[in-house]
């Protein structure tokens, strides 16, 4: 009986481990609060100088984003229309609250 009351403990924890996952996904500081601030960035579809155009028309400045991931040189944006692409790093700040 001891080592099923053990084996019972043991199944807890992963529990645990997936409910503090879906809660940080739940939690997780998806801001709109972030603006493009050089104008005439081109929305990229990789994270490469050389990728191609993710949008036909360059970003104008001040165009508010959300910021879905950043790397070492570029920033993956979410703009209002929905388009998602790269940007180089420095063409987004956040917005002072």
């Amino acid at each position: 009986m001891a080592r099923r009351r053990r084996f019972a403990a043991l199944a807890v924890l992963p529990f645990a481990v997936w409910v503090a996952l879906l809660a940080s996904l739940v939690l997780e500081d998806r801001h709109t609060d972030d603006a493009v601030v050089i104008d005439g960035v081109v929305i990229r579809a990789a994270d490469s100088a050389g990728a191609p155009a993710a949008m036909v028309q360059p970003l104008p400045r001040g165009a508010e984003v959300t910021v879905i991931e950043r790397r070492a040189a570029w920033t993956k944006i979410r703009i209002a229309n929905g388009t998602v692409g790269w940007v180089p790093d420095g063409a987004v700040e956040r917005i002072a609250r």
